[in-house]
């Protein structure tokens, strides 16, 4: 973890719906200092959206070559590689050099567009590579209303939609697989 990270701590009741998987979650997720608290929930969202074992965030905002998200297996080979944003060409070939399985979760429109025309045909054509995009389905910042330095909170996906909730608010994020 980062100097200066602020710390939060999660407690999730996870309910997906598409891949049939429940499991009560304990997280602790670091804020570093050059991330902002909605990308802080976006990153908690590609993780829940991907949950198997062995699921975990990684230092990525303080090492550029980790991944924001990583699942290892028990011989430390990497399985699953998740980014979150635009990642460079670089690192995209990194990460398929070094995991069986790359996910990239894109959140903002006007960059993820753009990124997008410029890299589909180089990412389409790998196998290894899934891309999704990640939107809020309100107008307004609610999503960065749930966090707290202890947050209690249940996530239910089913079909595209994610439902994020504490005892005050719930919020909706819808999920595009693009390719």
């Amino acid at each position: 973890m980062a100097l200066g990270a602020q710390i939060f701590k999660a407690n999730i009741n996870l309910a997906n719906l598409n891949a049939n998987y429940y499991e009560d979650l304990s997280l602790t997720i670091a804020l570093h200092p050059s991330e902002t608290k909605e990308r802080m929930m976006f990153r908690l969202i590609a993780l829940l959206v991907s949950h198997q074992e062995y699921l975990e965030f990684t230092n990525g905002l303080d090492n550029p070559d980790l991944p924001d998200i990583w699942q290892k297996d028990l011989c430390g080979d990497i399985e699953h590689w998740i980014e979150l944003g635009q990642p460079d060409e670089k690192k995209i070939k990194k990460a398929c050099g070094r995991s069986k399985k790359v996910s990239i979760f894109t959140y903002d429109e006007f960059k993820a567009e753009p990124w997008l025309e410029k890299n589909q045909e180089k990412l389409k054509s790998n196998k290894k590579i899934n891309i999704y995009n990640l939107r809020k389905v309100e107008e307004s910042n609610l999503l960065i209303d749930l966090v707290k330095r202890s947050m209690n909170l249940t996530c239910m996906i089913e079909e595209n939609n994610i439902f994020l909730s504490n005892d005050d608010l719930r919020v909706q994020v819808t999920i595009q697989h693009i390719f």
